[in-house]
């Protein structure tokens, strides 16, 4: 009797899955399709309720980003030079310390990057009724 649930808990799953792949109407079209206007009264409601404070947290945390990927682009190019450019023992320690900071502006953008994630969760929640 366990095998036959086993069974037919597993045909189940599996005519789930073909109707989600076959693009069956009740169970959502998984192709991408055309985008939908907006109406402009909706859209200026929607503008509305956008909150001003998180709109700016948002500007300033993509700005950040743009800041640390310019940041990572310039610690890239330094290390660069250090490698083609001079030779030493103390350049081996130069080339160290540009890799670590190469990895905290990495871990940065990533935090960076969560924080803009945060901030649009917030921003839809705010616009919740």
């Amino acid at each position: 009797m366990r095998k036959f649930g086993v069974v037919l808990s597993a045909c189940a799953c599996l005519a789930t899955v073909l109707a989600v792949l076959s693009g069956d109407p009740a169970f959502g079209d998984p192709s991408p399709g055309k985008g939908k206007k907006i109406d402009a009264a909706r859209l200026k409601i929607i503008l509305k309720r956008i909150d001003p404070q998180i709109r700016a947290a948002q500007n300033a945390l993509t700005k950040a980003k743009t800041d640390l990927n310019t940041a990572k682009a310039k610690v890239k190019a330094a290390i660069e030079d250090e490698v083609f450019g001079e030779k030493g023992a103390t350049e081996g320690r130069v080339i160290d310390a540009l890799k670590a900071s190469l990895t905290s502006v990495d871990r940065a953008i990533t935090d960076v990057n969560a924080a803009i994630r945060s901030a649009n969760i917030a921003q839809l929640i705010d616009k919740a009724p």
